[in-house]
């Protein structure tokens, strides 16, 4: 427990890594669940963030 004179920074929900970016393409249209291989693999993937901009 910090004492008066002390400050306590908590960070949570912090994510290193890679980021990767892909446009341009028709076939990355697809969804990760419409991919059998991908999704095969989805249960040993840890803290993949996707998002949609358009």
């Amino acid at each position: 427990m910090p004492s008066n004179t002390e400050q306590q920074i908590v960070l949570d929900d912090i994510l290193l890594g890679e980021v990767w970016i892909h446009a341009g393409q028709s076939n990355i249209a697809f969804k990760v669940n419409a991919i059998l291989e991908v999704r095969s693999l989805l249960p040993f993937a840890k803290n993949i963030r996707s998002f949609q901009v358009g």
